[in-house]
């Protein structure tokens, strides 16, 4: 994967490519943790400085999640740690502060304890904007998308990618991987 400082730095380049910055969508997901010895790391500290790339850009909001450790994920060598409900609701205060002192609207997606603890919930896909944004502003699926997890609160799309494809980053909190 590039540097995400490098990544972060094509926003502003984005954002003019879609003509609104309302068309692109920052997501720092997964939120992950990890155990190395007995400290327990996680990206979230990296949370400040892509907020800021993002308010910096224009983008109104970013998506984030806490990743879900499926049983695939466990197999890949990491010792994963999942934060409980109290440090979660930590996390999501945390996360609020940080948008709020950007102007940044905050979503959780698919992730209702990030929910349950005051962040609205998001519809990454969602059908209303698409439409709204669109130059002649036809109609979009505005209803769930049926094929996504409960929490989900995408309108129904086509997605680019595949389970089945292997990404060459091998990320080891990637829930496409397969066989991994």
């Amino acid at each position: 994967m590039p540097p995400w400082r490098e990544v972060a730095g094509q926003l502003g380049s984005l954002v003019a490519l879609a003509g609104d910055p309302r068309r692109v969508t920052v997501r720092f997901d997964p939120i992950v943790h990890w155990r190395e010895g007995e400290q327990v790391r996680s990206n979230l500290a990296y949370a400040p400085m892509v907020f800021e790339a993002a308010a910096g850009a224009g983008v109104p909001s970013v998506r984030v999640s806490i990743a879900q450790i499926y049983p695939k994920m466990r197999r890949r060598g990491c010792d994963w740690y999942d934060p409980g409900p109290d440090e979660r609701r930590a996390i999501a205060q945390r996360l609020s502060e940080l948008a709020r002192a950007r102007g940044l609207a905050l979503y959780a997606c698919a992730d209702p304890t990030l929910v349950a603890a005051g962040i609205e919930p998001s519809a990454c896909i969602d059908g209303r904007l698409l439409a709204s944004l669109h130059p002649r502003r036809l109609a979009a699926p505005t209803h769930k998308d049926p094929g996504q997890r409960p929490a989900c609160g995408c309108t129904p799309s086509v997605d680019i990618g595949s389970y089945r494809m292997r990404c060459p980053h091998a990320c080891r909190y990637c829930y496409a991987a397969p066989g991994a």
